[in-house]
């Protein structure tokens, strides 16, 4: 029987402060390493989702003519960033710290990994909505929903396309909000799920 594993924990909300994601990591990896020999034991591929909600604001280029095919662009470099992972186990510079360190411990225990897709309508929103001070957990909330949808429908895709597939992932504890919708959606089609808070 298929299983998706999550783990909620505060990862990001420090940005690349080395400290601050070191500290994460050791809160992490036992569980990590706990929840994959769960899923080891039941004989299916597993996969991961890397959290990746499009680019931040303070990315976009100050003159762009075409913004949905910039965020297309810059999308597909994060992505061929992360096949590398993939294929060798090394990560670029522009794979933020915590997640660069993470896909490297899936690489070395043969973890596939994807890129979270986010729709670029649904970044947009995300863009316009944005609290670049991170003080005001309501308005974040909201800026994230669209995005939150996307991601579940990219579980759901992914589900459907590949039997026996498990899914062990990592989100920052915002996207907790949405397990139960994440739940609903994939307990019909025989999930089994874990939740975990680190």
């Amino acid at each position: 029987m298929p299983r998706l594993i999550i783990l909620y924990g505060g990862h990001g909300a420090d940005g690349d402060d080395p400290q601050t994601v070191y500290e994460d990591i050791v809160r992490l990896f036992p569980h990590l390493q706990t929840a994959m020999t769960l899923l080891r034991s039941e004989n299916n591929d597993i996969i991961s989702i890397i959290e990746y909600n499009g680019p931040s604001p303070d990315q976009i280029p100050s003159h762009v003519s075409n913004l949905r095919g910039w965020f297309n662009n810059f999308k597909t470099s994060i992505r061929e960033y992360i096949e590398v992972i993939n294929q060798t186990g090394n990560c670029h510079l522009g794979i933020p710290f915590f997640e660069a360190i993470l896909g490297r411990y899936y690489h070395q225990n043969g973890i596939e990994i994807v890129l979270q897709d986010p729709e670029f309508d649904d970044w947009e929103y995300y863009i316009e909505n944005f609290s670049s001070d991170g003080n005001d957990r309501d308005a974040f909330v909201r800026s994230i929903q669209h995005l939150e949808e996307g991601f579940i429908r990219q579980v759901i895709s992914l589900s459907q396309e590949r039997d026996n597939l498990s899914f062990l992932i990592v989100r920052g504890d915002f996207h907790s909000d949405y397990y139960s919708q994440l739940r609903d959606h994939l307990i019909n089609d025989g999930y089994e799920f874990n939740r975990i808070d680190y």
